[in-house]
């Protein structure tokens, strides 16, 4: 309880960076029958007062990618004049989304990805509408990944899959409350992977509920009730976590028990301007933990006209085992871990730099000397820590310690050409230097370089391409005393989307 209350309590002082622009413009079409109209525009609106609104689709898993087809947008007065049937089928939107890609890392096999999707929602009668997406991947391709005994790449399935990743019936009044039940998405909380696609074959949905309700303010309050996952290449929802089958750092746990399903709780606040946001979130990982979890940022304009400014954000939580888990009944030890990090940004309309540091500490007798447990974002990589590299990061690691990234990306052709070279440090106390003491070893480093290309002449056609190469020293892995070799590793991926 006395974690909890100075976690709380911190909320006012340690935080998240928020992201300044909308989402990358898609073209909104409207109503065939109707003439054209411009979207409405929520310019120097609140962001939380902006969250929930008509016709804004927060289910869409493609929302935040540039799209040939755009959202339809229908007019109050054109709603005015429609019948029952008109609302529900002639209102709506939909999106189909194709993806290809190859990937490779020095341990494993190459693999290759074709697969696509389609999302549709009808339009709403009363506040309720009706939505869905499905998936389909690599039905004439087999790979030799997993069928070989290695473990699944991370951003791309590997196996032929099938899936009803979304199926919901969604709710709202007004900008107030907007709620979702059935196969979900949850985009709003940091400690669970999102459902949105951002240069990956599939994303992670939900078997639950969740509701979000927006009293004025600048406030968002989230509540969250889910008992099974499907994640990516999955053809189904389990109640099986990131943490099982599977390793962690390629050693075996032995961790086979799943979770009967997840609570939680958040919620965040934007000033009138969206230049200082903060939020907390509570979670109870059924047969994990329970994580407590806030974060802020503030943002300092220099030059609105060039888009130059700085951020500056912290963050921190804590996190404890539930009297039986997972964890520790794989004999791994007690889940007991805290953690605190800071992010430092700087924009100039074509250049950005950042920096992000974390430390995660802990009992040594803990579980990975109090790493971080995090069930649904876990080998995903997509967990809200401000330094993460592209191949790893120390919920990854399953370990405490220290680690820093710098970023710096580099815009050119009108903002649709990206390239962004990263540097990083971690300094895990699991799979510390071999006969060093416990957190004195040598950091790991790795070095990444990621490009991004929108092509402007074909809207909704996007590249993507990573190199990361990280080298450590010999070390001593967790639950062992056996010294491994010095180790380099590498992945490479590139892929092609298109929205419509």
């Amino acid at each position: 309880m006395k974690k909890v209350i100075l976690v709380i309590l911190s909320t006012f002082s340690i935080g998240h960076v928020f992201a300044d622009s909308t989402n990358e413009s898609a073209p909104i079409s409207t109503n065939e029958s109707s003439p054209v109209v411009s979207p409405p525009t929520y310019k120097d609106v609140n962001a939380n007062d902006n969250y929930i609104r008509e016709q804004s689709y927060l289910q869409n898993p493609y929302l935040g990618l540039p799209s040939g087809g755009g959202t339809q947008l229908v007019t109050p007065e054109q709603k005015a004049a429609q019948n029952f049937a008109e609302k529900l089928f002639a209102d709506g939107t939909w999106n189909a989304y194709g993806f290809s890609a190859v990937q490779q890392n020095n341990n494993k096999p190459v693999n290759f990805n074709v697969s696509g999707g389609i999302f549709g929602q009808t339009g709403s009668v009363e506040g309720f509408s009706l939505g869905g997406t499905f998936v389909a991947g690599n039905p004439f391709i087999q790979n030799n990944n997993t069928a070989s005994g290695f473990r699944p790449y991370v951003f791309m399935a590997s196996e032929p899959y099938y899936a009803l990743t979304e199926g919901f019936l969604e709710y709202q009044y007004s900008h107030i409350v907007q709620a979702d039940v059935g196969f979900i998405g949850i985009n709003n909380s940091p400690w669970l992977a999102a459902n949105y696609y951002s240069d990956q074959s599939s994303a992670v949905t939900y078997q639950g509920a969740s509701v979000n309700i927006n009293p004025g303010g600048g406030w968002l309050f989230t509540g969250i009730a889910f008992n099974g996952a499907n994640y990516p290449g999955y053809s189904g929802f389990t109640g099986s976590t990131l943490y099982n089958p599977g390793s962690i750092q390629g050693i075996s746990t032995g961790i086979n028990q799943g979770s009967n399903g997840t609570l939680a709780f958040g919620t965040s606040y934007f000033t009138p301007d969206n230049m200082y946001n903060v939020r907390a979130w509570a979670y109870q990982f059924d047969n994990y933990a329970t994580l407590v979890y806030a974060d802020n940022s503030i943002k300092l304009t220099l030059d609105k006209d060039t888009n130059t400014y700085f951020t500056i954000a912290a963050q921190g939580g804590t996190e404890w085992g539930n009297a039986s888990n997972a964890i520790t009944s794989a004999n791994l030890g007690n889940i007991n871990s805290n953690f605190a990090g800071a992010q430092a940004v700087f924009n100039h309309r074509w250049f950005n730099v950042s920096f992000g540091y974390e430390n995660v500490w802990g009992p040594a007798d803990a579980f990975g000397h109090g790493a971080i447990v995090s069930p649904y974002t876990y080998n995903e990589n997509v967990d809200p820590m401000y330094a993460n590299s592209w191949m790893t990061g120390l919920v990854q690691k399953a370990s405490s310690g220290q680690m820093y990234n710098i970023t710096t990306t580099f815009s050119f052709l009108e903002n649709t050409l990206s390239v962004a070279p990263a540097y990083s440090q971690i300094l895990n106390t699991v799979g510390q230097q071999a006969n060093s003491s416990l957190g004195s070893s040598n950091p790991d480093q790795e070095f990444d370089l990621v490009f991004n290309y929108k092509v402007k002449q074909i809207p909704g056609l996007k590249f993507f391409g990573v190199y990361g190469y990280m080298w450590s020293d010999p070390y001593t892995p967790y639950n062992s005393t056996t010294v491994a070799s010095a180790t380099n590793a590498w992945t490479t991926l590139f892929m092609t989307e298109y929205v419509y």
